[in-house]
């Protein structure tokens, strides 16, 4: 299965309408496939204090011995350093939890969905994965046409078939348009979208302390914003 999602990204990359990512981030996307049969719901190790441990994150730590803070939670990838593709501090953007939730973002604008609803939960993930949402768009894409045994000749098939390549590229493409073009709007929103009130105001403003709280009202100002682009206080 890892195979097949390295095979399903490679094919994808070669059909994709919007050009092939950055050297950097197809590494990234890569890894990301290669661990995806992993990063599935249940899939943990013990780790040497005999704590549940990602899977994932166990084959970068103990298997692949990669340095520094890659071994954090090899669900979530970073950025790749300079010389021999290092990976470092797979500690943020989460792009290999960020597929699945992708690919149901897909299935609905297929299905037409371009409303409040669709952008909230689109920003959501943009925010999770941020400047790397590219690199988690296509592996979802290879994640998508992978899982789907019927995109593959027989059982012992790696390469997909060109069909179900294309119909993923059509699929995840429009998504990829619509988040950074007018549709969604929602490319670099992790930087540029401000919150109306900052937690001090809505602390001061319920007479409570900061805590969780604030925090949840927070969350839920974020969501309104991402779904009411045009909203104000």
């Amino acid at each position: 299965l890892a195979a097949r999602c390295c095979a399903a990204f490679a094919a994808g990359e070669a059909q994709t309408a919007s050009g092939s990512l950055p050297t950097r981030d197809a590494t990234l996307a890569a890894l990301a496939c290669a661990l995806l049969p992993l990063a599935e719901p249940g899939c943990e190790a013990l780790d040497r204090k005999r704590r549940p441990t990602p899977l994932p994150q166990a084959v970068c730590k103990e298997g692949l011995k990669l340095p520094g803070r890659t071994a954090t939670d090899a669900r979530r990838v970073r950025c790749c350093v300079r010389t021999g593709f290092f990976f470092q501090q797979l500690s943020h953007p989460q792009v290999l939890d960020a597929a699945p939730e992708l690919a149901k973002l897909s299935a609905r604008l297929a299905a037409g969905e371009t409303g409040a609803d669709l952008r909230r939960d689109a920003g959501l993930v943009l925010f999770d994965v941020q400047e790397l949402w590219r690199c988690a768009l296509r592996v979802a894409r290879a994640r998508s046409v992978a899982f789907e045994a019927a995109n593959f000749a027989d059982a012992s098939a790696v390469a997909p078939a060109d069909a179900g390549v294309a119909t993923a590229e059509r699929d995840f493409g429009a998504l990829e348009n619509a988040l950074a073009g007018p549709t969604l709007d929602l490319d670099r929103i992790w930087a540029t979208l401000q919150p109306h009130y900052d937690g001090n105001a809505l602390a001061e403003a319920l007479d409570v302390p900061k805590g969780p709280l604030i925090g949840g009202l927070m969350a839920a100002q974020r969501e309104w914003q991402l779904a009411q682009p045009a909203g104000d206080k």
